[in-house]
């Protein structure tokens, strides 16, 4: 079982005990989980070079995309869960259809690592975010999703934006509002915003001390937080870039997210993969973490990966959330009914 120690200001302490799906389809590490718009469907994409797509309530497993040649770091699916794009270690970015599994397009990036993918509002436009090869620097790129449907193959990007530091790489790139901006973090520890049309650089917060691992918005994506390796997690108006919320944890954040129901933020990190096999994993602090969204306090919780947690996603009507692990394991988390009933205040 897994346990939610919820800590609130008092005397009380409450425990709550939920069962977590475990689900074991990946050989290697998680990289990234994604929900469906509806949330009946979990995608996952891991190191040992496929996605998996489950069904969120059971954790039954529907179907596996296999076809790259490397390490699948990001995945993202549209809002119509038609189609599902990989981007992978291999130089590629692959379209798949849902449903049948059969891969409808590839885009190549070169060789360069793609690092990120990122479906636009609308499912018009592709974002990618490549790695530092040789003495090219990372770049993010815009695809049209609709020539490469019609034709089969996108000739070139719409636009393509250069990172200033040759040797940075970026960790997650990701839509913004309506399309109006995108957003980028990654190794150099600055969070970026860009015009969504032509890829202008906009705004940055550069007041992180470590690389910045993950990107996630809410469910309105009017907001979006940001997780480091400096222990911290930073709310964004996906506006204008102001920090609205700054919380402070007691370990390396890989991954961090917003609850669509509740002012509660979860993170997930723990110890460098490197050194996990000398440490247990209390020491090595890869439990689950809820934290209040406005006062930064730790509410409580979970225990379960026997290693860092890599990727966390919630389900789109709060009810449930999944965590994927450097050990090569996803588990789904349903809340019991006494979670809905609690108070922060």
């Amino acid at each position: 079982l897994s346990r939610l120690h919820t800590l609130f200001p008092g005397t009380h302490i409450f425990l709550f005990k939920m069962r977590p799906i475990l689900l074991r389809g990946h050989t290697r590490p998680m990289s990234q989980l994604v929900y469906s718009r509806e949330g009946d469907l979990l995608f996952s994409s891991g190191k040992d070079s496929i996605a998996t797509a489950w069904y969120s309530d059971n954790g039954e497993r529907l179907g596996t995309y296999e076809g790259h040649n490397g390490a699948v770091y990001s995945l993202d699916v549209d809002a119509q869960t038609s189609f599902l794009v990989t981007g992978s270690a291999d130089g590629y970015a692959f379209v798949w259809d849902v449903e049948t599994g059969k891969k409808l397009y590839s885009i190549d990036h070169g060789g360069k690592v793609v690092h990120s993918v990122s479906i636009s509002v609308g499912s018009e436009f592709l974002l990618t975010a490549t790695d530092p090869h040789q003495n090219a620097p990372s770049k993010v790129m815009c695809w049209s999703l609709d020539e490469l449907k019609q034709t089969g193959q996108c000739s070139e990007p719409v636009f393509e934006t250069n990172y200033t530091k040759a040797a940075t790489k970026i960790n997650r790139a990701k839509w913004g509002p309506c399309n109006e901006t995108f957003v980028t973090a990654g190794e150099d520890g600055v969070v970026r915003q860009w015009d969504g049309v032509n890829g202008d650089p906009l705004n940055m917060d550069k007041e992180y001390e470590a690389p910045i691992t993950d990107i996630n918005f809410s469910a309105d994506g009017t907001i979006f937080i940001a997780s480091s390796t400096d222990h911290t997690a930073k709310v964004y108006d996906a506006y204008d870039m102001n920090i609205m919320s700054r919380v402070q944890s007691d370990r390396p954040l890989n991954s961090a997210i917003m609850s669509p129901i509740k002012e509660h933020i979860i993170c997930g990190g723990g110890q460098d993969a490197s050194k996990v096999t000398t440490t247990g994993s209390s020491a090595g602090k890869f439990e689950i973490l809820f934290q209040h969204m406005i006062y930064g306090n730790r509410l409580g919780d979970i225990k379960g990966h026997f290693g860092p947690v890599n990727t966390l996603a919630f389900s789109p009507d709060g009810t449930s959330f999944a965590s994927g692990g450097e050990d090569g394991t996803i588990r789904i988390h349903h809340f019991d009914p006494e979670y809905y009933a609690l108070s922060t205040e």
